[in-house]
């Protein structure tokens, strides 16, 4: 439980949230901000969440990402930061 502290879900796939390099050290920069940086996988995922919405979802981590998706929207003050290389 947060209470009223906001969290920002670091949403990517692990080559890109845990290489500072990558991510532009996003980390240490919210913390500089004082703002709570929460890697995804600190989430309580459930793939099975998505089964109904996104059945033809094939790739595992793009369920995983979707469940993160699912948790943030369902939770008071959490928000997502997505990290991508791509579109």
């Amino acid at each position: 439980n947060l209470g009223k502290k906001k969290g920002f879900v670091i949403i990517s796939r692990p080559y890109n949230g845990c290489d500072p390099g990558l991510n532009l050290d996003i980390v240490e920069k919210m913390r500089e901000l004082g703002m709570l940086a929460i890697p995804m996988d600190f989430l309580n995922l459930d793939p099975s969440l998505m089964s109904q919405d996104y059945p033809n979802m094939y790739w595992a981590y793009g369920q995983k990402i979707l469940a993160a998706a699912r948790v943030i929207k369902e939770t008071d003050n959490l928000y997502p930061i997505y990290i991508t290389n791509f579109g």
